[in-house]
């Protein structure tokens, strides 16, 4: 039998605006010790595909700037996907992608490339998207420092000498000329409510000083918060983040991501109980006054939980309230934003 908590807790995961994870209840069975033991088999292996990640991509630099582009051809898929938007480049195919690399090396001598993993996040088991940010440095040109998403794929798998290779890269250039990350979630401003009587309301506001937006979850009727939650910008790791704290207990922190049309956010919870959630939440802005949620790839425990059902919010504040943003919603690229 779901009881009242349950239930409450349920509607907070449903209906959550910038994401909470489901905490292991709803009628569902905590995973048994075979699972368990399974689990951790999977987390092994997974983290052993990190790390040959990892060095891939380290070889990779490394052949850049010693200008080995043999090496830097084995590690490219012959079908390999090159784009960065922000300088209108493009290449299709490894073949192509060495030639660009060949191009700027030979007019600037000195070129080396730095790099910085942001997050690597496994898609399934022969998939692996990494995220973070390099920097090209000369001795002539200022340093120009960029944000990326590479996609690693295994090629084959044969025990301990699996293969894998660059499948997609894609860039932007970071412009030092554009608003703080922040002041890109400010359309966030304002208050926000699941279109149901008894569904979750969201006030958003920036703190004094604009450099952390301040969320509190109220649910239903009730004017007492349920939780809070914290938006800023972290310069050691060059991305949002997200800090939460709940009336039962439980707290948890994640960050943010710009996509194309949407705001990703990955998060992590510590339950009441001790036990330990994760999912990602997908913000999607319709319009000024609208937009949707929907919390995926979600977790407990290890265990995987069904992909959450989109919910659409909307804003309820006047437009004439010093609550509400008159920002168009933006989606900035990228993973500080």
């Amino acid at each position: 039998m779901i009881t009242a908590s349950q239930k409450l807790l349920q509607s907070i995961c449903l209906a959550a605006s910038i994401g909470l994870i489901c905490p292991p209840t709803f009628g569902q069975e905590t995973p048994n010790q075979s699972v368990e033991s399974s689990a951790s088999s999977a987390d092994a292996a997974e983290g052993k595909d990190i790390q040959i990640v990892r060095a891939h991509l380290k070889r990779y630099v490394d052949a850049f700037n010693q200008r080995q582009f043999d090496t830097i051809g084995q590690l490219l898929a012959n079908d390999v996907r090159y784009s960065d938007e922000s300088m209108n480049l493009q290449a299709a195919g490894s073949e192509q992608l060495i030639a660009l690399i060949r191009k700027s090396v030979e007019a600037e001598p000195s070129l080396q490339l730095a790099a910085e993993i942001n997050d690597v996040q496994p898609l399934d088991n022969s998939h692996v998207i990494v995220r973070g940010t390099n920097t090209l440095q000369s001795e002539s040109e200022a340093d120009q420092t960029s944000e990326f998403a590479v996609t690693v794929t295994r090629i084959a798998a044969d025990g301990s000498d699996a293969k894998w290779q660059i499948t997609s890269i894609e860039e932007q250039t970071l412009s030092t000329e554009s608003e703080s990350p922040i002041e890109s979630l400010g359309w966030l401003v304002g208050t926000w409510k699941e279109e149901s009587d008894e569904g979750l309301r969201s006030d958003i506001a920036f703190v004094p000083g604009n450099q952390f937006l301040r969320r509190t979850f109220t649910f239903g009727a009730n004017d007492e918060p349920i939780g809070y939650e914290m938006i800023g910008y972290d310069p050691r790791a060059n991305r949002v983040r997200s800090w939460t704290y709940f009336a039962d207990g439980s707290f948890g922190s994640g960050y943010w991501a710009g996509e194309a049309d949407h705001w990703r956010l990955e998060m992590t919870q510590t339950l009441a109980d001790g036990g330990e959630a994760t999912g990602t939440c997908i913000v999607r802005p319709i319009d000024r006054d609208t937009m949707t949620v929907r919390i995926i790839s979600r977790t407990v425990d290890g265990q995987p939980l069904p992909n959450g059902k989109a919910v659409t919010l909307k804003r309820q504040t006047s437009p004439d309230s010093d609550m509400t943003s008159d920002r168009e919603p933006t989606v900035s690229s990228g993973d500080n934003q």
